[in-house]
C-alpha cells in the first residue's frame, strides 16, 4: 500500500471511529454491562487507551510510516535539525509566539464581550483533563487538516476542510444535543469552538503544533473564568465589603 492510500485509509478509520464509534458508545452507556465495566479501573483504563489511540495513536502512526509529512503536521521542517528547537528556528518561535499572543488576545476579547450578557456557568481550572484535552484535540485536529492539505497540496484548503470535518464530528456525537440544553454545556461548546477557530488560524499562519496546544490550554482556562465571572456576585461582594 502506497503512502497516499495508507493516509486516506487511516483518515477514514479515524473519522468513522470519532463519529459512528463514539455515537455507539454513548448510546450504550445506559446499558448495565457498560456501566459496570466503566466503573472498574480496567474499564476506565481501556476506554482512555481507546481515546488515546484514536486521537493520538493513528496520527502518530501516519507520521512514522511516512504517510504524512512533519511539516503538514505543524511540527516544523526537520525535527533532527540541531540548529532548530523542536523543529523550528528561533525566528520561527519568536514570530509564532507573537502571532499566537495576538490571536489568543482577540479570542479572549470576543469571549469577554459575549459573556457580558450571557448566563453564568461554572469555571474549570487548568488541570490534567484540560491539558489532556488540549493535547488530544490539537493532534486530532491537525491530522484532519494534514490529510487534505497533502492530497490537495494546499495547507489553506486543508485547514478549512479539516475544520469542517471537526464541526461535523461534533454534530454527530450524541452529547452535542445534551450540551446545548444547559448553560454550562453551551459555554463549553463555545470555548471548544473558540479553540478550534484559533487553532485553524495558527495552523495556516505559524504551523506550530506546540503553540496551538498552549493557545488551546490558555483559552480553555481563561475563557472558563470569563464565563463564570458573574457581575451579580461581584455587586453583592462589593456591597458586603462597603
Amino acid at each position: 500500500m502506497d503512502a497516499k492510500t495508507l493516509l486516506i485509509v487511516l483518515f477514514i478509520i479515524t473519522f468513522l471511529l470519532s463519529t459512528a464509534g463514539t455515537d455507539y458508545v454513548h448510546r450504550r452507556q445506559h446499558g448495565e454491562w457498560l456501566r459496570v465495566f466503566e466503573a472498574s479501573y480496567w474499564g476506565i483504563s481501556t476506554r482512555e487507551l481507546g481515546v488515546f489511540l484514536v486521537m493520538v495513536g493513528i496520527p502518530f502512526f501516519a507520521l512514522i510510516t511516512g504517510a504524512a509529512r512533519v511539516d503538514t503536521f505543524a511540527l516544523g521542517k526537520d525535527l533532527t535539525d540541531p540548529t532548530a528547537i523542536a523543529g523550528f528556528t528561533f525566528i520561527n518561535w519568536a514570530s509564532g509566539v507573537g502571532v499566537s499572543f495576538v490571536a489568543v488576545a482577540f479570542i479572549q476579547i470576543v469571549l469577554w464581550l459575549s459573556a457580558r450578557t450571557a448566563p453564568r456557568g461554572k469555571s474549570w481550572g487548568l488541570g490534567c483533563l484540560a491539558t489532556r484535552d488540549a493535547f488530544y484535540n490539537e493532534v486530532h485536529w491537525v491530522f484532519y487538516r494534514a490529510t487534505p492539505a497533502l492530497l490537495l497540496a494546499d495547507p489553506y484548503w486543508g485547514a478549512m476542510i479539516g475544520t469542517g470535518l471537526v464541526l461535523l464530528e461534533w454534530v454527530f456525537q450524541t452529547d452535542f444535543s445534551l450540551l446545548m440544553e444547559t448553560t454550562e454545556g453551551r459555554e463549553y461548546l463555545t470555548l471548544r469552538l473558540a479553540t478550534l477557530i484559533c487553532s485553524t488560524f495558527l495552523y495556516v499562519t505559524v504551523q506550530n503544533l506546540w503553540l496551538m496546544i498552549i493557545a488551546d490550554l490558555f483559552i480553555q482556562s481563561a475563557g472558563s473564568r470569563i464565563f463564570s465571572a458573574s457581575p451579580a456576585n461581584q455587586t453583592k461582594t462589593g456591597n458586603h465589603e462597603a
